[in-house]
């Protein structure tokens, strides 16, 4: 108890005076111990906690004296090691004050601590600290000793006061424990109660319900619960009441259904039968012959009449279904010949689009077999050309120089001979490939007439797509056999070349004297 007092207290000291150490840390201050001034040293001393702050603080505001260093005494390092070594035990005994501080203002509430460290009016601290450390046997003042014993014996009464609070509140808990034991104590005496009611009206028990924490949804869920029973058992004996008033015949389904259901109930059946028997009652009575009368004939027209209502009503509901169906099968078919005529149009424009490029191509072949043609003109012209002067040169040598070349080598006359001849077969061979093209030529140009006929007589574009696929075919085919032309005329133009860059004239046989 005492070492928390005089926690208290110092800490109070460290807070609101602290020394200052500027002249302990400050290495500067060393000529303040010389031989002149011995007592400079006690002046340079950590102060105390005790009354002479208010010099310690003159002494740091006033200004160092003028270093001198011949009057400097090397002796007082020792002092200043020892004075740094104190300096440091105290600031380690300041922290430990400050940790047991903080332990006690952890454990003890605020308020408590405030009080303590608040000053009392006319208290001495240096006395009262005296008073509790018993360091040395002085007379104290009695009335220092009594505060002392009067703060020791207040503070056992606030930590038995906080004690007994503190018991307060767990005898304040314990109590709503009790109060809630006792209200759950109620609820299992009452539901007790209702299970014994039950059992004694013949029912069986519910299953216990595990208790929750929270009572109040529980007790909910318990009067609904019983509500529920309730409503149960008088809907039980609704239906019981319901099916002998309308007969185990007739399922309680359809009379539920509603007005809709067309079901008459077993009071509106009693009713109607109580009339019937009423009127062949009285009929029995009144007359013993078939009533002929106009009433009977009225009444047996109108059930006629509402007979054939009935069925004409039946015959119209019949035909307005089979009209229905046919209409939704119209309306499918309608949009699904919609849908392919939205296709067929983009088709038709696919086509059109590949028939625009396929006329393109088919005019630039005519460009190249016209091209072609021009160069097998000029071809043509060249044999012919050949062939007349080869004609000329075989007539001048059978004329003029028979008897010439009859002296002449026998070999030399066979070679001119076979090339003669070989000239002559090849000219024919190519007179007969030039009127072959020709005439392919013209069967190519009269079906390009025709498909570009077919083109310009065609129908529109949502008309009958089969005429464009056989457009676009016939115009594939026919770019196709113009491609193989085209090929064909070339390997066979350039066999030509071929063949007049080899064959050359004969040579002239020497004219012998």
């Amino acid at each position: 108890m005492d070492l928390h007092i005089e926690r208290k207290h110092v800490t109070a000291d460290v807070n609101l005076r602290v020394p200052s150490r500027t002249k302990l840390h400050a290495p500067l201050a060393m000529p303040q111990w010389d031989d002149e001034d011995d007592n400079s040293s006690d002046d340079d001393q950590p102060p105390t906690h005790d009354n002479h702050g208010d010099a310690s603080q003159d002494d740091d505001n006033q200004p160092p004296p003028p270093l001198d260093p011949a009057a400097f005494n090397w002796d007082g390092v020792g002092d200043i090691q020892a004075l740094q070594l104190k300096n440091s035990e105290l600031m380690a005994t300041i922290k430990d004050y400050k940790h047991h501080v903080t332990e006690f203002v952890a454990r003890c509430p605020l308020q408590l601590l405030l009080e303590a460290v608040e000053p009392i009016p006319g208290l001495d601290v240096n006395t009262l600290r005296d008073v509790l450390q018993g360091a040395e046997v002085v007379d104290h003042d009695i009335r220092d000793v009594k505060i002392v014993h009067q703060a020791k014996k207040l503070r056992q009464a606030k930590i038995a006061l906080t004690k007994e609070k503190s018991k307060g509140a767990g005898a304040s808990g314990r109590i709503a424990e009790l109060e809630r034991q006792l209200h759950d104590a109620e609820e299992r005496h009452l539901k007790s109660e209702r299970l014994v009611h039950k059992l004694q009206l013949g029912e069986k028990p519910e299953p216990k319900h595990t208790e929750s924490a929270n009572t109040v949804p529980l007790k909910k869920f318990e009067d609904l619960r019983v509500k529920y029973e309730a409503m149960a058992i008088d809907l039980k004996k609704t239906q019981r009441a319901l099916q002998r008033e309308v007969g185990d015949d007739v399922p309680l389904a359809e009379i539920l259904d509603g007005e809709g259901g067309g079901k008459r109930g077993r009071a509106q059946q009693i009713v109607m039968l109580k009339a019937k028997v009423k009127k062949l009652e009285k009929d029995m009575q009144t007359r013993t012959a078939p009533d002929t009368g106009v009433d009977a004939k009225a009444e047996v027209e109108l059930l006629a009449l509402k007979a054939d209502k009935q069925r004409q009503l039946d015959h119209v509901i019949a035909d307005l279904d089979a009209l229905k169906d046919a209409n939704d099968k119209l309306s499918r078919k309608y949009d699904a010949q919609k849908a392919r005529v939205h296709t067929l149009e983009k088709d038709a424009g696919k086509h059109k689009t590949k028939l625009a490029i396929l006329l393109d191509k088919s005019h630039n072949d005519d460009s190249l077999i016209d091209a072609l043609q021009h160069e097998m003109d000029d071809l043509r012209r060249q044999i012919s050309t050949n062939a007349s002067a080869l004609a000329k040169g075989i007539d001048w040598l059978s004329n003029n120089q028979l008897h010439r070349a009859r002296t002449a080598d026998s070999g030399n006359i066979i070679d001119a001979t076979n090339t003669v001849e070989a000239l002559r077969t090849k000219c024919l061979e190519q007179k007969r490939q030039l009127a072959h093209q020709a005439s392919t030529i013209e069967s190519f140009r009269r079906d390009l007439q025709q498909a570009q006929k077919l083109e310009s007589t065609k129908i529109g574009v949502n008309g009958m797509t089969d005429t464009a696929n056989h457009q676009a075919l016939a115009v594939r085919i026919e770019k196709e056999r113009l491609v193989e032309l085209v090929k064909s005329l070339q390997h066979q133009l350039s066999d030509a070349k071929k063949a007049d860059t080899a064959v050359a004239p004969p040579p002239k046989p020497e004219i012998r004297s």
